[in-house]
């Protein structure tokens, strides 16, 4: 019976399968030159994974407690790792393409479900979604995102089904969902806000039974991000690790949540002073269109409505704690969650206003959709022509692309790692790049801001400092501030980089 749902499924869902086997192939050929792309996070999640699936550890490559990020992620890979019997950087682009493919085929059962539906709707809307910059760049990548974009498009579907009839069972599938994208990212708690949002002003459904209903929805959810947080708190006394205070402005913030919606949808002003009007305008048009379904009750349990409802919270979420904690800028890979449910709040109206139309207006309208759509699509082209260029001519951007395999310094340090001397502590300007080029083990370089770790540092024993030019990480004291403070014995110099050995100052 199963297996003729699924059969079922992919005959009706036979465009979604078509253009999700279109975007497994530009994806392939996308990471081809070098394989999956590698980040600073990237290699936490591969050491944590690798620690997991040969020494049963939740360690990452500093041989520490992982606690910056949820533990989700990892175990996920290492469990990949287990089933392949293959490390996960030889495996990683399949795994993309079939988390990517996926994505693709439920994105059309979520189309599928709209209230007014158009076969062409569906199928351009499946393109963009398949041969998107957004969803290409953090597909070509070992993130957290890819899994996390999975299990909130799951998660719609079920939040769909639990508010069409109260149903206990899909509830606690949503709470177990969401409690699984919270440990995936953090950033996955909006799935827990959106679906007690929802909960909230459902029509129809009385106030006892949506407070219960919350309370469980909470109750699961948390639990599963309770237990990620208190195990962080007792292996190194942190909830989730070192976190500044944020030092961007909210209006500042704002702007640049604009401008990646304006890389998104091309046909904005690329402007950036225009920036935080677009932002705050995208915003409040779904804002206000969840509100106007609220009020009136009609296809409020729609994936037009959830989607907008998820966009809201992830919108407030991430433009919040974006202010008031420190950490990369609002960009692509923060907001890309809400790519797809952005794209259904904002077109889900398409098919209906067609549908209403003479055949005069029809036409009319037709050809200017169509100019919309040229000048959308002619954007969006460039920017993915010049990603596949620079990705089939070097590789993905990061540590596996062709500066990083052709790095002097790496090459060296990995064929001889006896030009270290043991007992000697190793510092790095890129610590996790030593560890993914080299197999061995660096500490960070001091913060400009830990004034205490400085002195520390600068009271050590001798230690080795491995220095990669191409790096440059103003948060990290620099070399300028060892030679003043630490006596130079030896260095060696790369092509792309040095290798130092410092003592403290007689």
């Amino acid at each position: 019976m199963f297996k003729n749902k699924i059969v079922s499924y992919l005959y009706s869902n036979a465009d979604a399968l078509v253009i999700s086997i279109f975007a497994v192939v530009c994806m392939v050929i996308f990471t081809g030159h070098n394989g999956i792309g590698i980040s600073p996070d990237s290699i936490a999640y591969i050491s944590t994974a690798r620690s997991i699936h040969e020494h049963w550890t939740m360690t990452d490559f500093n041989l520490k407690p992982l606690v910056a990020f949820p533990v989700f992620y990892p175990v996920f890979l290492s469990i990949v790792m287990f089933l392949t019997g293959t490390d996960i950087v030889q495996t990683g682009v399949v795994l993309n393409c079939i988390l990517l493919a996926a994505v693709v085929l439920l994105s059309g059962r979520l189309l599928n479900k709209f209230h007014w539906r158009s076969v062409w709707y569906k199928r351009i809307v499946l393109l963009f979604i398949a041969f998107s910059p957004a969803l290409t760049e953090v597909y070509s990548m070992l993130w957290s995102e890819t899994l996390l974009i999975l299990l909130s498009l799951i998660f719609f579907l079920f939040l769909e089904k639990y508010l069409k009839h109260s149903s206990l069972k899909n509830l606690v599938i949503c709470a177990v969902l969401a409690g699984l994208a919270t440990v995936t990212r953090y950033a996955g708690i909006t799935l827990i806000g959106t679906a007690g949002l929802m909960i909230l002003f459902a029509p129809h459904m009385e106030v006892k039974k949506k407070a219960g209903h919350i309370g469980l929805l909470s109750l699961i959810s948390f639990f599963i991000l309770f237990l990620n947080l208190i195990r962080n708190h007792v292996l190194v006394g942190s909830l989730t690790g070192p976190r500044q205070f944020g030092h961007t402005p909210l209006l500042e913030n704002i702007g640049y949540y604009g401008k990646t919606l304006s890389d998104w949808y091309p046909v904005f002003n690329q402007d950036h002073s225009t920036s935080i009007l677009i932002g705050l305008l995208v915003f409040m048009v779904v804002l206000l269109l969840f509100f106007y379904r609220a009020v009136k009750g009609k296809y409020y349990n729609g994936q037009e409505n959830i989607a907008a409802a998820f966009v809201v919270v992830y919108s407030v979420f991430i433009v919040g704690i974006s202010t008031l904690s420190h950490f990369e800028g609002i960009n692509n890979r923060l907001l890309v969650p809400i790519f797809i449910p952005s794209l259904f709040a904002l077109t889900f109206w398409l098919p209906g206003y067609f549908s209403g139309l003479r055949s005069a207006a029809k036409q009319a309208s037709v050809v200017l959709l169509l100019g919309f759509l040229l000048l959308f699509q002619y954007n969006a082209t460039a920017h993915l022509d010049e990603m596949y260029q620079d990705a089939v001519t070097y590789g993905v951007p990061g540590y596996a692309d062709d500066s990083w395999k052709k790095s002097e310094t790496a090459n060296f340090l990995a064929s001889h790692p006896e030009f270290l001397k043991k007992g000697i502590k190793v510092y790095s300007n890129a610590h996790d790049a030593v560890y993914f080029k080299t197999g061995l083990h660096a500490d960070e370089l001091p913060h400009h801001i830990d004034k205490a770790y400085q002195e520390k540092f600068y009271q050590e024993k001798a230690h080795y400092i491995i220095w990669f030019n191409s790096i440059d990480d103003p948060e990290l004291i620099h070399l300028s501030s060892m030679y003043k403070h630490r006596k130079l014995l030896e260095k060696y110099r790369f092509e792309d980089g040095w290798v130092f050995l410092f003592d403290r100052q007689p």
